[in-house]
């Protein structure tokens, strides 16, 4: 299986798991299930899409509509974002750069737009101030962008911030490879280096401090949050062994 999101289910206060079932083909029935985190059996959903565009999508099933049957990417390589009560994964490739969303109460599949011009590169979703945003940019390039999403039921996009990297004036860049992202509202910019190493900019692509690890620079796939809220599942009392 393929572990594509963890969520909470904002109306029965649990925490549960999507994943799939079937191989990369899209002769192959690709099955979607939930669990819930701390059951022992996983609920099939099959491959929900609104009543509406169900006909739309077995017509056009290669004409830009998700290609759920090909499932997506793990959630390790591409994380989603819970906004209130959707999931929202980062556009990719096999998607056709088109924006899924997963209604976590009604259990359906749907699309958003992304910034239109997005074909290629990397694209990472955040959320700043309770609105969904995305860091755009490519191996190796010294300019990435941040957009917002401004108004959500429009699907209107607007880039916040449009970053250079001074290459040349950064001396860990020029013998190796590096991938910039962009990872707060201020636009804050971590740039992972081949050579075990983490450069943190600032939106002006000054350099602020840089990291060195022992082994391999961890990736920058997730961003997290500090909280303090006690979540029932952790406070389980633990079976004695």
């Amino acid at each position: 299986c393929t572990v594509i999101g963890l969520y909470a289910h904002v109306s029965s206060g649990e925490h549960r798991v999507l994943f799939y079932t079937g191989k990369d083909d899209v002769s192959t029935w690709t099955r979607y299930y939930i669990l819930r985190v701390g059951a022992l059996q996983a609920r099939e959903i099959g491959r929900p899409i609104p009543p509406a565009a169900t006909g739309v999508v077995l017509l056009n099933i290669g004409m830009g509509f998700p290609k759920l049957s090909i499932g997506l990417d793990h959630i390790s390589l591409s994380p989603p974002v819970q906004l209130l009560r959707n999931l929202h994964w980062p556009p990719q490739e096999r998607q056709e750069y088109r924006m899924l969303v997963f209604n976590t109460e009604a259990e359906v599949f749907s699309w958003m737009s992304s910034p239109n011009h997005i074909r290629e590169g990397s694209m990472q979703l955040l959320e700043m101030d309770r609105k969904l945003a995305m860091s755009i940019s490519k191996k190796g390039r010294p300019t990435l962008e941040l957009w917002r999403l401004e108004d959500y039921r429009n699907e209107i996009w607007v880039q916040i911030y449009r970053i250079r990297i001074p290459v040349m004036e950064i001396p860990n860049l020029h013998y190796t490879e590096w991938f910039p992202h962009v990872v707060s509202p201020e636009g804050d910019v971590l740039i992972e280096c081949k050579n075990k190493l983490l450069l943190h900019c600032d939106r002006n692509g000054n350099l602020l401090r840089k990291f060195q690890f022992r082994e391999e620079a961890p990736k920058v796939r997730h961003t997290l949050k500090v909280s303090l809220f006690p979540y029932a599942i952790f406070l389980m009392p633990k079976v004695a062994g």
